[in-house]
């Protein structure tokens, strides 16, 4: 609200209750920031009663002074409280039940970064008060010798604590039960990159209670020198780009799986996924690289070289464009399709999809063609020639810019719509203009229709019955739009 004498406003709902929540009322501070507006009132109950009427409002500040209140749209302000004589702040919602944890203290640690803001305080407990006053506020590092308080927006700081005598540091919620997850431990394995901190510790569990404080923290890297074991906190399942074979060195992720490998039906015989490399490493067999590739944090997909037992990570599902035949490898991805392939009605006879090739490959049939795509992170179509039984594996729906006619060929989008055109949408006499993709000369209207729907980016057709001509649309028209032409007729394919 704003005070304007020649004025008189309400709410259609409104509460004129009692004030009650003066103890979340904290003297001699001040939450900065995330103003909506300030006017000058008689008291903090009647600043409280405007920021009840103003819909954003969760807190507000009072200066003696002028008697002026600010209404804010945050808890605490835009970063925090400082203490400041001669305001008084609140948020409307208060823990007035708060109780602070001294178990989730971590002495001599500090919380570097993530800042919100700082404060001089008494001591921890009342830096954590500050702390669940403040919006965004998950954690806190107390420095002793000034009783500064540092208040934080990600538990850990912004990359995990540091050994820094004279501070203390707190996550507001924290996990003291005993590691019980060590059996996620890999020996002689090393996740390279990701770092997000290096700590000496003097056991697994202590590295992964660090972990555990740190908020982006999903994974750590062990090693063991004559004098230290060091701690490495990682961002990334498996570190950056997947486990290496490092002697010395344990590793392991905060969540792992390692229940039985149940889904070797998704290998694929003599076929290669090539591309797509996030590491490859020498393994025993298919069953360790299948948990290489579920242990790091981009992997979906795996080819294994029979030879030498290497196994080959892969972000993309098939690789970066698809499967090929290649004698002496398998590959899987670790989520397949192996059920029946049961939409070939969606088959165009003496069709083609010109163009957003991802690969080739010459099959038995459309069915291997289909399953091919199926394992293919990007592939949505397929086209099929019967003199060489060749696969044409395609990124788009209907190829680059939708079917052409061609005999020999038999084409496919992965998902197709034969429903039979809806003739209450279709308008007589009528042509889009313009955004025109391209134009076919076509039997009647029916096939134009699904020529458009069998291609990408099609949204609507005009189909000229003289010359029997189909033109395609790139967006939807609006009825203003509509031009009158005799022996035209138009659908937008949202109605059809």
């Amino acid at each position: 609200p704003k005070i304007r004498e020649d004025y008189q406003s309400m709410n259609m709902k409104c509460d004129n209750g009692e004030v009650r929540n003066l103890e979340c009322l904290r003297e001699g501070v001040h939450f900065k920031g995330a103003d909506l507006r300030d006017l000058p009132v008689a008291d903090e109950e009647e600043c409280i009663r405007h920021c009840r009427d103003t819909t954003n409002c969760t807190a507000l500040s009072f200066r003696e002074a002028d008697q002026r209140c600010y209404l804010k749209s945050r808890r605490g302000g835009e970063a925090g409280p400082t203490i400041e004589a001669g305001y008084n702040s609140m948020n409307m919602k208060c823990d007035t039940n708060f109780t602070f944890d001294k178990d989730c203290i971590r002495p001599g640690y500090n919380f570097p970064g993530a800042d919100l803001s700082n404060l001089v305080t008494e001591d921890e407990e009342e830096c954590a008060k500050h702390c669940i006053d403040t919006e965004q506020c998950s954690a806190i590092s107390f420095r002793a010798f000034d009783q500064r308080c540092f208040l934080k927006f990600m538990r850990g700081g912004s990359i995990g604590p540091t050994l820094t005598p004279g501070f203390n540091s707190v996550n507001m919620k924290c996990n003291n039960s005993a590691v019980s997850n060590l059996d996620c431990l890999r020996e002689d394995i090393y996740f390279p990159g990701a770092d997000l901190r290096y700590l000496a510790v003097g056991s697994e569990e202590e590295c992964v209670k660090h972990c555990r404080d740190t908020e982006r923290c999903v994974a750590v890297s062990l090693n063991q020198s004559p004098h230290q074991m060091g701690c490495y906190l990682k961002s990334k399942r498996g570190g950056d780009l997947g486990p290496t074979h490092s002697g010395g060195y344990r590793s392991m992720n905060m969540e792992c799986d390692n229940s039985e490998v149940g889904n070797l039906d998704c290998m694929r015989q003599g076929v290669y996924f090539p591309g797509a490399d996030l590491r490859n490493l020498i393994v025993g067999g298919e069953v360790e690289c299948v948990r290489h590739c579920r242990d790091t944090s981009l992997c979906v997909a795996l080819s294994y070289r029979q030879s030498d037992k290497r196994c080959y990570l892969k972000s993309k599902r098939g690789g970066s464009s698809g499967p090929t035949v290649t004698a002496g490898f398998k590959s899987m991805n670790l989520r397949c399709n192996n059920d029946p392939v049961d939409n070939l009605h969606c088959l165009r006879e003496g069709v083609y999809f010109p163009g957003a090739d991802l690969r080739y490959l010459i099959v038995a049939d459309e069915e291997e063609c289909v399953r091919h795509c199926r394992d293919t992170e990007l592939c949505t179509a397929v086209s099929f020639r019967d003199s060489y039984r060749g696969c044409y594996l395609k990124s788009r729906r209907g190829g680059g810019s939708g079917p052409t006619f061609l005999t020999g060929y038999r084409s496919m989008n992965l998902q197709c719509d034969n429903e039979e055109l809806n003739r209450e949408c279709v308008k007589e006499n009528v042509y889009f203009p313009g955004e025109d993709m391209r134009n076919l000369v076509l039997d009647d209207m029916e096939t134009c229709v699904r020529v458009c729907r069998d291609t990408e980016d099609c949204r609507a057709v005009t189909f000229d019955e003289i010359e029997n001509r189909c033109y395609f649309k790139r967006v939807e028209f609006e009825w203003w739009q509509d031009q009158s032409k005799d022996s035209s007729y138009s659908v937008n394919l949202s109605c059809s």
